[in-house]
């Protein structure tokens, strides 16, 4: 009896002894074993002496990190993606390098570090300035007594009430030009806006009309040489007034002389 339980216990140790080199051999089997996917790396790589840094994705906002488990272990590579996810282990750009890149996967941007600028817009050409309305052309005329203030004496009676104390009588006024215009005729539409009388004659064989009174001042009222003479721009002349042919921007001037044109600078001019 003795006998036969010892041998049961031989056979029990050597049962165990041989399922524990069984376990110990596919342990090893297995910690040897190489996956298909892995039989590519290198044998610095097997052997862990790779030491690999972790990369940051340009553009992506993924951080890959690399881990080594030890000598001899495969080593795990993770990513920390973004939100929305990317490509897990993706490398990073060179630092200094221009890239384009791009991703399908979502929440993933591309980018080209060669794009173009903004376009600028296209210039208006602004309207021309429409063109100036050109002004009217214009004379000025004018009548004044003066010379019959320092000759009151030689006034008609009649006449002293009717002579302004400052000598106008047809102040300074801008007549517009028309075709054909003479002296006559602008003396007459200035008269009549001015209210002023006006009378004349038409003197035969003179062909032109003859200035007897502006204002009621007429020839002769302050004597026998006295009346009216006119200038153009300065310039007395013995052409009738109504042959005078104006243009713009000329100045009459009609003055009563009461000594034949003399005591204005008008000598002869009568």
């Amino acid at each position: 009896m003795k006998q036969r339980t010892k041998l049961i216990l031989i056979v029990s140790c050597v049962a165990v002894v041989l399922c524990g080199a069984t376990a110990i051999g596919l342990a090893l089997a297995q910690h040897y074993k190489t996956p298909d996917s892995t039989a590519s790396k290198t044998l610095a790589q097997e052997n862990g002496t790779s030491n690999e840094s972790s990369e940051s994705a340009s553009g992506l906002g993924i951080t890959g990190t690399s881990t080594q488990a030890g000598p001899g272990t495969n080593k795990a590579g993770s990513a920390a993606a973004s939100p929305k996810g990317s490509s897990v282990g993706s490398a990073g750009s060179a630092s200094g390098g221009t890239s384009n890149s791009s991703s399908s996967a979502p929440g993933a941007s591309g980018s080209n570090s060669s794009g173009g600028g903004a376009t600028k817009p296209n210039k208006t050409t602004p309207a021309p300035a429409p063109a100036p309305v050109p002004k009217p052309a214009t004379v000025s005329i004018s009548a004044s007594c003066r010379t019959v203030l320092s000759n009151m004496g030689n006034l008609k009676a009649s006449k002293k009430s009717i002579v302004p104390s400052s000598g106008v009588i047809l102040g300074k006024q801008s007549v517009t030009l028309q075709e054909g215009d003479t002296v006559f005729s602008v003396l007459q539409r200035a008269c009549k806006a001015a209210g002023v009388s006006l009378e004349y004659s038409q003197m035969p064989g003179y062909g032109s009309a003859y200035i007897k009174g502006i204002g009621n001042l007429n020839e002769f009222d302050c004597g026998p040489r006295s009346g009216w003479v006119y200038s153009v721009n300065g310039t007395y002349t013995s052409t009738g007034c109504s042959k005078y042919v104006l243009k713009a921007g000329d100045v009459v001037a009609f003055r009563y002389t009461c000594n034949g044109g003399a005591d204005v600078g008008a000598s002869g001019a009568r």
